[in-house]
């Protein structure tokens, strides 16, 4: 009886069938390892359920590129090709023209190799690929049914865990990590038949016997690293604040690339407070500035950093740092101060980070002195003298009352006051109060004041009022007027 399938022998073509197989071993080293076309569904034409579990691929390793490299990472987003050892595992006795479907697509239908775009295996025996640099398929493939495609029972070994290798080459791969575990996401479908009949010569004849002879992983992992260039970026300021009015900071930033393995070029670096510290000529620009532009900047680009990771202390080439100045002034406040630093990863994929610091400017407390000396004496009518100093470098102060302890308050005729120009608006006097003293001058003004008796001992303040709301009351010195016109000053 002719050993080959069912099918063959009712149209009694077996010696045809034993020479084209025969043939088929010839050139089975030259065979495509893989075929990208449509997925499983698509080449079953109808719909699978997919609930057996006869064989399945438990793990991969031993991962390597096309010439035979070790590959351990990708990155993501690229699609790229490899070879693999793939355990295949068998729970039944036997199974025919096995089918290993691999979603190259990333599988944005979350049905493993259903649907979409796939790379499609059956199982070879042992050999050299085309190139002559690896070895693809398996030394424990089966041959059951007589046609190309090759079979798998537990009698060779092929039962769980472990299985056996099937050596495979899968092309454009999609590297995605869609359970972000770090690791690349291949899902994938097995398929196989119960020796129904039909015949099986290329990867595409690999269709499941039946709507439920196939067994699909949409979750399956490879070992091999997916990632996308991360950078982080720091800010500071020095000196952290300046008195008021303000003045220049210095801003240092610095770079890190803390990916694990793919390279990132900066291309660009704003500032939201001063708009476009660094750019290259084909980066966009930056948005203007809210306070202005910098006064100078060591910041240059493209800059290319090197893998970083966490390491320490970091791999030289994977961080940067420059700095530069601009000028914060004004009332006191704080300004945080926001820097972006933008690139690209080995990928071209967009890469930033921003940090902030802060410059102050800080409040300078009011300062002033009180300084009342004598002019001349009428009998017991005696003129003074009163200057207010404003001591303060910064900023202007308000002068809103004077007052003398034993006169009372000097800017107006009343009880022993006898004349005045405080208070007074010119001609007669500096000004009316409130009146405004500049940094660094002074206001000055004459009163008469009366008094009785051999010896008068006094003393004026001053109130003033600074813009931000603070208030001093300086004190004159002490001043003691005899009727003979004899000052003596008191500590």
């Amino acid at each position: 009886m002719c050993k080959t399938k069912r099918k063959w022998a009712r149209l009694g073509i077996c010696s045809l069938f034993l020479g084209a197989l025969a043939l088929g071993g010839l050139l089975l080293g030259a065979q495509p390892a893989a075929s990208a076309d449509n997925c499983i569904q698509d080449k079953f034409g109808k719909s699978l359920v997919c609930t057996a579990n006869d064989v399945r691929i438990a793990f991969a390793d031993n991962i390597r590129d096309t010439s035979g490299n070790p590959l351990t990472q990708c990155t993501s987003g690229n699609t790229f090709s490899f070879i693999a050892d793939f355990h295949v595992t068998v729970g039944a006795t036997s199974r025919y023209d096995i089918g290993l479907w691999f979603a190259t697509d990333g599988d944005p239908n979350h049905d493993g190799a259903r649907s979409g775009t796939c790379s499609v295996n059956d199982i070879t025996d042992l050999h050299t690929d085309p190139a002559g640099t690896v070895q693809l398929g398996s030394a424990f493939a089966a041959n059951l049914d007589g046609d190309a495609c090759r079979d798998i029972n537990t009698a060779n070994g092929w039962g769980p865990p472990n299985g056996r290798v099937v050596t495979v080459r899968v092309d454009n791969v999609s590297c995605v990590d869609t359970d972000n575990d770090g690791k690349l996401n291949l899902p994938n479908c097995t398929s196989w038949s119960q020796n129904t009949g039909g015949v099986c010569n290329v990867p595409n004849d690999t269709v499941p016997g039946s709507p439920s002879k196939c067994s699909c992983d949409i979750t399956f992992n490879l070992p091999i690293l997916v990632e996308t260039g991360t950078i982080q970026v720091t800010k500071d300021a020095s000196p952290a604040s300046l008195p008021e009015p303000g003045g220049e900071f210095t801003f240092t930033v610095g770079v890190k690339n803390t990916s694990s393995f793919t390279n990132l070029t900066v291309n660009r670096i704003c500032d939201d407070q001063y708009g476009t510290i660094v750019k290259t000529a084909a980066a966009a620009p930056c948005a203007a500035g809210s306070l202005g532009s910098i006064t100078g900047t060591t910041c240059s680009v493209p800059q290319t950093l090197s893998p970083g990771d966490n390491t320490t202390p970091d791999p030289p080439g994977s961080t940067y740092s420059c700095t530069f100045t601009a000028n914060v002034t004004g009332e006191p406040r704080t300004v945080t101060d926001v820097v972006t630093v933008s690139g690209l990863d080995a990928n071209n994929k967009p890469v930033s980070g921003s940090d902030s610091a802060q410059a102050i400017i800080s409040n300078v407390p009011p300062t002033a002195t009180v300084v009342k000396s004598l002019v001349d004496l009428a009998c017991a009518d005696v003129n003074y003298r009163v200057r207010v100093n404003n001591t303060d470098t910064a900023e202007s102060l308000t002068l809103t009352a004077l007052n003398d302890n034993g006169f009372g308050d000097i800017t107006k005729v009343q009880g022993n006051v006898l004349a005045t120009t405080c208070g007074v608006a010119a001609p007669n006097g500096p000004g009316t109060l409130p009146a405004t003293i500049a940094a660094n001058g002074s206001y000055e003004c004459d009163f008469r004041a009366h008094f009785c008796g051999g010896s008068h001992t006094d003393t004026v303040t001053g109130t003033l009022n600074d813009n931000d709301g603070g208030t001093i009351n300086p004190a004159s010195n002490s001043l003691q007027v005899d009727v003979s016109a004899v000052v003596h000053p008191q500590p």
